[in-house]
C-alpha cells in the first residue's frame, strides 16, 4: 500500500483523473477494520511510507498544528515529522478538512506491533528536493502538477537529482521510519517511480535489500541483480484483479498493490473482497516485502548423499545474512519467523526426520505425495543454521520408484 500519510495530497489539488487528491485520510477505526481483515486471511502488509510532511505556507488555505500547537512562522517549503503534524483546511471544497496525521499515524503503529504490517520506505517526503523552485513556481499548471510529487528524479524539468540530496532524503526516511517504528526500512519505493541508476546505488548503500518500481533490484548482490519485471497488480487499474491463466499458472510471485485513495473510492472492507479474488486464483501466501526480500535473497545450499538403496540424507545450509542489509537483526524477518522450506522428492520417497544444526527436531508438513514442507524456527540473532532431512523409500512388490541419483549439490 503506498501513500498514507503525505502531504502532497493536500497541495496539490489539480491532477489528471487517474490521481486523486485532497480525499480524507484513513480514520483510526478504518486502519483496525484493516488489520481484521489481514489478519482473517493470514496476510501481511507492506506500508510504503513517507515520514515527511511539507509545508506550503499558505496561512489561508488552512491552520496548521504541530504536537498540538498551532504552528504561525510558515513558510513554504519548511518539512515537519508527519507524525506530529494536524492540518486543518479553511476554504474550499474539502470532503474533509481535518488532516489527523498523529491520529492516524497511532493507528499504523497498533498494527505494526500488531505483526499485521511493515513499514517499508516510500522517500522522504513524496515531493521535488527542490522545494523552493515549487515555492516560486506557483501557481502550477493543472496538467503539471502532479509532475511535482516525484522525488528522486526531477520529472517537472526532466533532470536528475544530485547524488548527495538522494542519500540526504533517503537516509532521513530510513532514519525517521526507525525512530517512528522501532523497525528499519529494507525496501523502497521511489514516488511516481521515477529513479535513475544513482537512485539504486544509494539505496544500496543505505542497506536496502530490494528496490521495487515494476522492476525489481535486488541490492544484496554485487553487482547489482536487476529483474526485468516483477509482475503487479494495481488497484486503480481497469485490469485489477481479472485472471490471467498464464501468470497463475507459472508459479510465479506478484505484487498486488494499492493506494490510501482507493479505500476512498471503495470502502475499506471491500479489500476483503480484493484479496479473496487473489486467492480463489490459486496465491495461497499472502506475504509482504520483508518476507518476500528474505526468501528471495537468503542463501541456500543444498546437498544429498544416498543411505543404502531405500535411504537418503538431505543437507541444507541456510543463510539469512544478506536479507537484512545494513540492519540489525530485527530487519531480518526470519530473525523473528519460521523460515520455509519445501522439498520435492521422487514418487514413493518421504521425509521421516528432520533436525537442525543443535539436534532440534523441525516441524514436517506433507503437502502431497511428492512435496513435504519443513518450518525452521526463528534464526534470532544467528543468521546461519544447517538443516538435515532423512528421507526413506516405501516399497511395494510391484513398485519400480526411482533411487535418488549419485551425490549432488546446489545453491542458489
Amino acid at each position: 500500500m503506498d501513500d498514507p500519510q503525505t502531504s502532497s495530497k493536500i497541495w496539490i489539488a489539480r491532477v489528471p483523473r487517474r490521481f486523486r487528491t485532497r480525499f480524507p485520510e484513513l480514520t483510526p477505526a478504518e486502519w483496525a477494520l484493516m488489520g481484521r481483515i489481514l489478519r482473517m486471511y493470514r496476510a501481511r502488509m507492506s506500508l510504503m511510507y513517507v515520514s515527511g510532511f511539507v509545508d506550503n505556507g499558505d496561512t489561508r488555505m488552512g491552520v496548521l498544528f504541530r504536537r498540538g500547537r498551532r504552528v504561525r512562522d510558515r513558510r513554504c517549503g519548511r518539512i515537519f515529522p508527519v507524525r506530529e503534524i494536524r492540518y486543518v483546511a479553511q476554504h474550499g471544497t474539502w470532503p474533509d478538512p481535518v488532516y489527523d496525521f498523529v491520529a492516524e499515524y497511532r493507528a499504523i503503529r497498533a498494527l505494526v506491533r500488531a505483526g499485521r504490517i511493515d513499514i517499508e520506505s516510500h522517500g522522504d517526503i513524496h515531493m521535488t528536493p527542490f522545494l523552493n523552485e515549487w515555492c516560486r513556481q506557483r501557481p502550477i499548471p493543472p496538467d503539471r502538477e502532479h509532475l511535482w510529487m516525484a522525488e528522486f528524479y526531477d520529472l517537472a524539468f526532466q533532470r536528475p537529482v544530485p547524488r548527495g540530496i538522494q542519500r540526504r532524503r533517503l537516509a532521513r526516511s530510513v532514519f525517521r521510519i526507525q525512530r517512528y517504528f522501532d523497525m528499519r526500512p529494507i525496501v523502497f519505493a521511489p514516488p511516481l517511480h521515477a529513479y535513475d541508476t544513482v537512485t539504486v546505488q544509494v539505496a544500496q548503500r543505505l542497506g536496502f535489500v530490494l528496490l521495487h518500481a515494476q522492476t525489481l533490484y535486488d541490492l544484496s548482490r554485487s553487482p547489482i541483480l536487476k529483474i526485468v519485471r516483477l509482475p503487479t497488480v494495481w488497484a486503480h487499474l481497469p485490469l485489477a484483479g481479472r485472471p490471467d491463466p498464464h501468470l497463475d499458472a507459472s508459479g510465479l510471485p506478484i505484487v498486488v498493490g494499492w493506494h490510501d485513495s482507493d479505500l476512498r473510492i471503495h470502502p475499506v472492507a471491500w479489500l476483503r473482497h480484493y484479496l479473496r479474488v487473489f486467492i480463489q486464483r490459486g496465491y495461497t501466501r499472502l506475504i509482504g516485502f520483508r518476507a518476500f526480500a528474505g526468501l528471495m535473497t537468503a542463501r541456500v545450499a543444498a546437498r544429498y548423499v544416498p543411505r543404502g538403496p531405500d535411504g537418503a540424507r538431505i543437507q541444507i545450509d541456510l543463510d539469512i545474512a544478506p536479507t537484512g542489509g545494513a540492519g540489525d537483526p530485527d530487519s531480518r524477518y526470519f530473525a523473528r519467523h519460521a523460515f520455509p522450506l519445501r522439498a520435492h522428492l521422487p514418487g514413493g520417497w518421504r521425509v521421516v526426520h528432520g533436525f537442525d544444526k543443535s539436534g532440534r527436531n523441525l516441524d514436517i508438513i506433507r503437502m502431497d505425495t511428492a512435496q513435504w514442507e519443513i518450518r525452521v524456527p526463528p534464526f534470532g540473532s544467528h543468521t546461519r543454521t544447517r538443516v538435515i532431512l532423512d528421507c526413506r523409500r516405501v516399497r511395494s512388490r510391484s513398485d519400480e520408484t526411482p533411487a535418488f541419483p549419485a551425490t549432488r549439490e546446489s545453491h542458489s
